[in-house]
């Protein structure tokens, strides 16, 4: 099975190809140190690690509602970041392990050897993936590695469809400048990123969909619709007549306007 396989030394990942993965621990980068002292009382800075047991504590009793309001605000502002950095380093940490070791699968049929008869039964059957999100995770090394000296961030799906296509017909630098021009509008989401590479002229605008024909609103006919059947049983009408002729008089009277006023609202000729 031949074929060129990505050793981790080319994902920019700080590892050689001999070093063992870190601890899980590891994963996550010292976040800012941010203390806040209420009444006497320090709360440590958040290091970005979560630990074994939640790090909730009182306020003290003697502190006043502001200091107690930013004490609790302090605790949630910490556990936030450290949860948010923790799931940041472990995306990165998955899909650039995951990413590049699927596409060494795919692209070297080793899937075949484990008896799965394509990849799309490997993802499913062995990692309980579907087929876009297995090619998802693969093109997002691609997008990831050409972004990562311009950010640590880690783009999401709506974020890797409108750099992956750069990426791939315009290279690494194109996905780069797209990157820079997108946050220095303020905004790096999917389409801001779809734009910046629009104006950049590294793809075309995509073409609005066609506007849908106006099609008339009927409301009204499914109530006469009955009515239209029950007019066209003249031996009924005449049998009505016959047994009650006040109210058949009065029924033809009303039946003499209703077609008047319709008639009256019909478009003529020349406007049908």
């Amino acid at each position: 099975m031949a074929g060129r396989r990505t050793s981790f030394a080319e994902l920019n990942v700080g590892q050689t190809p001999h070093e063992e993965p870190a601890e899980a621990s590891a994963l996550v980068a010292e976040a800012p140190a941010v203390e806040r002292v209420v009444t006497g009382m320090v709360l440590p800075p958040s290091s970005g690690v979560i630990p074994d047991e939640p790090e909730f504590a009182l306020a003290p009793a003697d502190a006043d509602v502001e200091s107690q309001f930013h004490h609790y605000e302090g605790l949630i502002s910490r556990a936030r970041g450290k949860v948010e950095a923790v799931l940041t380093k472990a995306e990165r940490y998955w899909r650039l392990t995951a990413g590049p070791a699927l596409q060494e699968i795919r692209d070297n049929a080793l899937y075949q050897g484990a008896g799965f008869a394509s990849f799309e039964r490997y993802v499913a059957e062995r990692w309980g993936m579907s087929r876009p999100r297995a090619y998802q995770l693969i093109d997002s090394v691609r997008a990831m590695k050409a972004l990562g000296p311009v950010t640590s961030e880690v783009p999401n799906e709506r974020q890797l469809r409108a750099i992956v296509p750069v990426v791939d017909q315009h290279g690494v630098e194109a996905a780069q400048a797209v990157w820079k021009l997108a946050e220095e509008r303020g905004r790096t989401s999917g389409a801001a990123l779809e734009q910046a590479a629009i104006d950049l002229n590294y793809r075309a605008a995509l073409a609005a969909p066609p506007e849908p024909k106006a099609t008339p609103v009927v409301l009204a006919w499914p109530r006469y619709e009955p009515m239209l059947r029950e007019l066209e049983d003249l031996r009924g009408l005449r049998q009505v007549a016959a047994e009650v002729p006040d109210r058949a008089r009065e029924l033809a009277m009303k039946f003499r306007k209703a077609a008047a006023e319709l008639e009256a609202d019909l478009p003529k000729d020349d406007d049908a």
